[in-house]
């Protein structure tokens, strides 16, 4: 089933490979990926909100949530050279508006900051970069359906109501169940997915990016056990229209 330049881009051989269900358990790895990252954090996603929670009550019960954003602006400050980029879709208006416009809020709110985050408009007409992908040190990678958004928010349990779910515009009711999957992998697939942020990146800003040096330690979670060990994974590049 997996030929390169046919059903898929690429073909690689993967140390390790993970199935996360549900945004939760993505989230939980992802903190944890990019909290031991070394040189680069690099996302492509069809959204991205920087208030979308990453940890709730973080400080023990009744503390105040950690975000995504304000997680990565912690890391950026903390770590000058750890260079963090984030490319999502340059959406139409109408869409926009169904994610609390997000391309206008994450641009205003990473403009102060260290990281370089740009919106990809490079697409043929009525088409959308649909990608979701995560990529740490270029040696561990999360790929997926998994956009950023507060909306996306659930776990395996799907309960409803669930206090932690965040609420819609206007404060109430919260959004509904949701269902997602990630895929976790290391070695040649994650790197592979290194390359296609860099070809990405390229021809949406024009800016090249250097390759990545060898010699990063691979940061797998240690609370994630691996669901497949050695496995061939096949790796697309197509965007949704």
């Amino acid at each position: 089933m997996l030929k390169a330049g046919s059903t898929c881009w690429r073909v690689e051989p993967a140390p390790r490979v993970a199935m996360l269900v549900d945004m939760a358990p993505y989230l939980d790895a992802a903190r944890a990926a990019m909290a031991a990252a070394t040189r680069s954090i690099h996302f492509l996603n069809w959204a991205f909100d920087p208030d979308t929670v990453l940890q709730h009550e973080p400080d023990g019960p009744g503390s105040d949530p950690l975000t995504i954003g304000a997680f990565l602006q912690s890391l950026a400050e903390a770590r000058p050279g750890l260079d963090i980029r984030i490319l999502c879709w340059q959406s139409a208006l109408p869409v926009a508006a169904t994610q609390r416009f997000f391309p206008l809020r994450s641009r205003g709110f990473f403009a102060r900051s260290r990281i370089d985050f740009r919106l990809d408009g490079t697409l043929p007409l009525g088409a959308s970069h649909h990608q979701k992908v995560l990529v740490v040190d270029d040696v561990l990678a999360f790929v997926g359906s998994c956009d950023i958004g507060p909306d996306r928010w659930d776990t395996p349990e799907h309960r409803h109501p669930d206090p932690r779910r965040a609420k819609r515009p206007g404060g109430d009711p919260c959004y509904d169940c949701r269902h997602e999957v990630m895929a976790l992998v290391d070695g040649a697939p994650a790197a592979s997915l290194g390359a296609l942020f860099r070809e990405r990146w390229e021809r949406a800003t024009g800016q090249t990016l250097p390759a990545p040096q060898a010699g990063a330690k691979t940061a797998w979670p240690a609370h994630v056990d691996p669901d497949l060990t050695g496995a061939t994974v096949g790796i697309s590049r197509t965007q949704a229209p």
